[in-house]
């Protein structure tokens, strides 16, 4: 159509290679390659997708330079095609200069516009075009609100997504399967599953099967919710309606698998595989890794290494995600020498370790007391600006051109702090801005527990400031919670140094931080030590007053704070157990049953350190009030 159109018009005037006054109907020879070109670019290229960005961008200057210019079909064409190879910031651009061109834009040009505005984050844009196609008198399509719904979902605002999605029929739009498609996954994707199930209800109500992407989809939301009963229920209604998940669509099985591995049921996801293996599918790569994962998770070992066997005899090639998975297991079971063995085979089937692998490995040797092993060289970093004293490294890592992450450097500060080594940590801790490496919340937690364990309050107090402070530009370095409140308080507590303790809890609670059984505990003990009773027992009340049920160490704490301050020691354990309701009196909340327990067992040896009677009997705890 373009062509013919543009040899008419060309036909129609004078030429300017014939004499004056003479009408001819020849054209330019390059002008009719090049319109021929455009004809088949349009008509067939785009058409069918074959279309690269610099060959776009030649045919739209060619366009927009073209005398009169082609209609906005042709350009919607051009702008079509390059949206659907997700070229959407380029669409936009382009779309400014056909405005700029005085050609209107019709409700094709603006469901491009829209889909191009949400695929890049800006659906608030796509709703100002929105209003333009309100404004123009155009009536909106399925097109045009699914693009919108989807802008919304992929902006984590799926419930506004609903909100639009019953609105439709205002606007006499019927929603089609890609619109449910799109909303049902957009719900999953935000942890939205069940309020998925109703829309896929709504769906099939209204006469629409859903396609076997929208039932994977909707399985994955229950099994990342541990819900496999309802999921495994979706999976025979998707068989029964015929949608038999063929080899493309593997991943049904794969996430059902997983949903159950990450449950500990390792028989019904080995069931799962008989079952999909009888039905003709054949399991990939991602299936064995995962069972593998499960395996290794609980422990099974042999049983991994077995399915790994397997796995390479079906003529399947394990992946990184698969050694790395052998490897994590197997040094979770200190198995290093295997997990070394592993790493050699993974290397000789030419496969490069990346870096999980050989921060799995270093994690391994730490939490056997072995960090030592999991350095494997010192290089000075004068070179890199620091003090001369060198810095440890993962020689293999640098050596192989990787660069160590937040988990590599957490790993060995953690097990430094294991082996009582927290200042070599700290000294660590302070090298990782060298290699660009910024410390996360669990950096800081397992470095200040490491300080506190090994005395050094002081320094972890610092850190702990240092992790609460803003940077230059006004952001938190990294938000402090209960387990580096805990850790603080606990140290103080044992050192005696309550009231700064204190200080923390007041400004963990400031920080909405809920405080939890461990921190009370701390806390109790920390003033049963200094002798303030009062305010151990006004902890113990305010405990019980949040819903927190004491445990036995709450109860061993208290009752030995009481016991002493009144005088009574383990040598007088008759004359104590016989006093109980004094205690009671001024504890207001205690253990009836553990106080009938100790009565019932006055002349009884009772051991502090534990509150646990000597023939061993089972403590319960339920908080009742005492007048």
């Amino acid at each position: 159509m373009v062509l013919k159109s543009l040899i008419r018009r060309f036909s129609s005037s004078p030429s300017s290679f014939t004499k004056p006054g003479k009408v001819t109907t020849t054209i330019p020879q390059d002008l009719v390659l090049k319109v021929t070109q455009l004809e088949k670019f349009l008509q067939n290229d785009c058409k069918e997708g074959n279309v690269t960005l610099d060959e776009a961008r030649y045919f739209f200057e060619y366009m927009i330079h073209l005398q009169p210019k082609p209609s906005i079909s042709s350009f919607n064409q051009l702008l079509g095609a390059l949206a659907k190879k997700k070229f959407y910031e380029d669409v936009i651009l382009l779309y400014k200069r056909v405005g700029s061109m005085g050609l209107l834009p019709d409700l094709y040009t603006l469901n491009i516009l829209i889909n191009c505005f949400c695929n890049v984050g800006r659906v608030c844009d796509g709703f100002v075009v929105f209003g333009r196609i309100l404004k123009r008198g155009f009536n909106p399509n399925a097109v045009t609100l699914t693009s919108l719904i989807k802008g919304l979902c992929l902006e984590n605002r799926s419930m506004e997504a609903v909100e639009l999605f019953m609105k439709m029929a205002v606007f006499g739009v019927r929603p089609n399967v890609i619109t449910y498609g799109t909303l049902i996954n957009g719900l999953c994707r935000t942890g939205k599953t069940s309020i998925a199930l109703r829309i896929h209800e709504k769906m099939v109500d209204q006469g629409l099967q859903p396609n076997v992407l929208t039932f994977n989809t909707m399985i994955s939301g229950l099994c990342r919710e541990g819900k496999m009963e309802e999921a495994n229920g979706l999976l025979e209604l998707m068989i029964q309606r015929g949608l038999q998940p063929d080899v493309p669509n593997v991943v049904t099985y794969n996430t059902m698998i997983s949903g159950l591995c990450k449950e500990g049921k390792m028989e019904e996801a080995n069931g799962l595989l008989e079952l999909m293996i009888q039905r003709g599918l054949q399991p990939n790569v991602v299936t064995f890794t995962t069972m593998i994962s499960g395996l290794c998770n609980e422990g099974k070992m042999e049983e991994a290494n077995g399915l790994l066997e397997l796995m390479i005899q079906r003529g399947l090639q394990p992946n990184v995600v698969t050694y790395n998975t052998m490897i994590s297991g197997l040094c979770k079971e200190g198995k290093m020498e295997e997990a070394n063995g592993l790493l050699e085979l993974m290397i000789q089937r030419g496969l490069q370790p990346n870096i999980v692998t050989y921060t799995t490995l270093m994690d391994g040797y730490c939490l056997l007391h072995r960090s030592n092993d999991a350095k494997e060289l010192q290089i000075s970093t004068e070179s890199k600006g620091c003090k001369p004293y060198g810095f440890v490294v993962f020689g293999m890592i640098l050596r192989r051109g990787l660069r160590p992450n937040v988990v590599t450097f957490t790993s060995l500060i953690k097990g430094l702090c294991l082996e009582n080594r927290s200042l070599e940590a700290m000294e660590l801790f302070r090298k990782m801005a060298v290699f660009g490496v910024r410390p996360d919340a669990i950096t800081y937690w397992t470095l200040i527990k490491g300080l506190c364990w090994t005395g050094n309050t002081s320094v972890a107090l610092r850190l702990h400031e240092e992790m609460v402070a803003f940077n230059g530009e006004g952001v938190v370095i990294c938000k402090p919670d209960i387990v580096s409140y805990g850790s603080i308080i606990d140290v103080l507590c044992k050192d005696g140094l309550v009231d700064k303790a204190k200080e923390f809890f007041l400004e963990m609670k400031g920080k909405r931080i809920k405080p939890d059984v461990v921190v009370f505990n701390s806390l109790i003990y920390g003033w049963c030590f200094v002798g303030n009773l009062e305010e151990a027992k006004g902890l113990f009340v305010e405990m019980a007053d949040q819903g927190f049920q004491p445990n036995l160490l709450t109860y061993n704490t208290i009752f030995i704070g009481f016991c002493f301050r009144n005088g009574y020691n383990k040598e007088n354990t008759a004359d104590w157990a016989s006093n109980h309701s004094q205690l009671m009196k001024e504890l207001g909340r205690i253990n009836w049953f553990l106080v009938s327990h100790m009565h019932k067992c006055k002349h009884k040896s009772l051991d502090f350190d534990n509150v646990v009677v000597s023939d061993g009997s089972e403590l319960t705890a339920s908080v009742v009030e005492v007048k």
